[in-house]
Order: structure tokens, then C-alpha cells, then sequence
């Protein structure tokens, strides 16, 4: 190739690597009557959110105009989703409705948004969650999929730390909040429902969850489960309520020399199968403040200061 030829044809890269990159926006809008060829600016929205977030800037943010649906969406940089006021939607349908693969560096915000599974065919995971520094889940109602939220970063190096707060997760056939890291990894879930799935929240290996004013009611096994398998995991629980869960309130199994430990203060519980449950290597451990109702009781207590 002459070098004139060589010469265009390297500006001509680097005119589109620039457009590409002025293209991209610190924020953007979708709206249920956009159309993902607009730039998703406010007069000229995109239609989804996968649409609007090739044109948004790493550390941007994406705002939904209207409640409508917005489709599912795979996140892979610091970002921000917001429904808005009218609570913008994300509608499965035998997929996940997020999936959050950021470095290692990023924090996604996700708040106010609908992300339900809809039609007879069925939906994997609500939020899933492999890898990012931090993830916030603020204001978003969950519904029927295998885990509302599943917490599973599969690497063994950086840790993802989760903050859950306002929400509701129901009618899911796992767990309505599922932490199960493959490196020690922290949880904050905080003034949240968790209604009619197997467990409320699941945490098993690695996982160093705590649970402040949440209720788990009416789930088809246990409104809060503790497992360890092959690492230890705990579940610092204070303010909160365990009601009508078929199997356990509380349910604690440690295996083999693994031990799994709930803390609890200020937790209530009624109506459940029994009230707490533990088997193998496991303790439930009481600030001597608890009203509990029904069979099983803590293994232990902490002394007040």
C-alpha cells in the first residue's frame, strides 16, 4: 500500500475511534417510545437500556423518561440505571434481567426499577452478579425468577461488596437475595421485603452478609439460611423478622470442620415452621433480645456491653 493510502486510511480510523468516543455520553435517556438509532439524548431517547448503554460515558448514568419496559441489559463499567419516578421496568422472559460484569474498579448504582419475569418461559437471574468493587441495588422490586438477586463473583482475587436497600423480591424458586461469593465478600441488605421464594436470603461459603429491618415472609423453606460448605459464612441480623416461612425462621448448617454462624438482635420470629434450626459445625448466636416464637433456640449468647 502506498503511504498516502496508508496515511487515509489510518485518519479515517482514528476519525471514527473519536466520533466513537465524543459519541458516548455522560448521560442518557430511554423511553418507551424511543428508538435505540437516536443519539438517547433527552429529546431524542433511546428505546432500551442495552441500546442507551453503548452511548453512555464509564461512570454515567442512564434515566428512564417513563415506566416503560426497558429490556434486559449486561453492565460492564461503573454506571448508574435509574428508573426515575415513574419506575421504569426491565421484563424477562427465560433470561436474566441484569448481568453485572465490571472490573474490578467499577460501581454500578441500579435503583427504581421493576425487573420482573414475564410470560410462561422461565427467567435465570434477576441481578446476577460476577464481578465489579461495588454494587448498590436501591428501590428496585424483584419477581419471579430463580434468585432475585444472586451474588456469585467467581473470582477468587476481588471481592464484589453488595448494598441492598427499599426493595422487594418475591416469587422466586431460589432464594429472593443470594450471596455465594468464591472469595470473602460483604453484603449490607437494609429495609427490605423478601416474600414467597425458597429462602429469603441465602448466604453460604465466603459470604459476610448483614441484615438490618428486613422481613422474610412467607418463603417455601427458610426467611433466613446460613450455609457453609467448603468456607465459613455469617449473617449478622439485627431489627428484622422471620414470619410464616414453612420450614425455619432461621436455618444455620455448617459441614464437616466448616462452620456457619448467624448473629441475631432484635429479631423476631412467629409462625414458622420453628423458629430456628441448626445442624452440623453452626451457631445462632443471641444478644439476649429476641422474641422468638416457636420451636428452636440459640446455641449462644453475647454478652451485652
Amino acid at each position: 500500500m502506498k503511504k498516502p493510502a496508508l496515511l487515509a486510511v489510518v485518519t479515517a480510523m482514528s476519525i471514527l475511534s473519536s466520533a466513537s468516543a465524543i459519541a458516548q455520553a455522560s448521560r442518557t435517556w430511554v423511553s418507551g417510545v424511543g428508538d435505540d438509532a437516536n443519539p438517547c439524548s433527552r429529546t431524542a431517547p433511546c428505546k432500551t437500556f442495552a441500546g442507551a448503554i453503548s452511548k453512555t460515558a464509564p461512570n454515567g448514568e442512564i434515566d428512564a423518561l417513563d415506566p416503560g419496559g426497558f429490556g434486559p441489559v449486561t453492565i460492564t463499567k461503573s454506571i448508574t440505571i435509574d428508573g426515575g419516578p415513574n419506575a421504569g421496568g426491565i421484563a424477562g422472559a427465560g433470561t436474566n434481567g441484569i448481568v453485572i460484569s465490571a472490573a474490578s474498579t467499577d460501581v454500578v448504582t441500579i435503583r427504581n426499577l421493576y425487573i420482573e419475569c414475564q410470560g410462561t418461559t422461565p427467567c435465570n437471574q434477576g441481578v446476577q452478579i460476577y464481578s465489579g468493587k461495588v454494587v448498590h441495588l436501591n428501590h428496585v422490586d424483584i419477581g419471579g425468577f430463580t434468585n432475585g438477586v444472586n451474588q456469585a463473583s467467581a473470582s477468587t482475587t476481588n471481592p464484589t461488596t453488595l448494598f441492598v436497600d427499599y426493595s422487594m423480591i418475591h416469587d422466586c424458586t431460589a432464594a429472593g437475595i443470594n450471596v455465594s461469593p468464591a472469595v470473602v465478600s460483604n453484603a449490607s441488605i437494609a429495609h427490605t421485603m423478601l416474600q414467597n421464594n425458597q429462602n429469603g436470603i441465602n448466604v453460604s461459603d465466603y459470604a459476610k452478609v448483614a441484615a438490618n429491618d428486613v422481613i422474610a415472609d412467607g418463603n417455601s423453606n427458610a426467611g433466613f439460611k446460613v450455609t457453609a460448605n467448603t468456607a465459613s459464612a455469617s449473617l449478622n441480623l439485627f431489627n428484622s423478622s422471620a414470619v410464616s416461612n414453612t420450614v425455619a425462621g432461621i436455618q444455620v448448617t455448617g459441614t464437616g470442620s466448616v462452620t456457619a454462624t448467624a448473629r441475631i438482635s432484635g429479631v423476631s420470629t412467629a409462625s414458622n415452621g420453628v423458629a430456628i434450626s441448626t445442624s452440623g459445625p453452626s451457631a445462632v448466636l443471641s444478644f439476649q433480645n429476641n422474641p422468638i416464637i416457636g420451636a428452636g433456640l440459640p446455641t449462644g449468647n453475647i454478652a451485652l456491653q
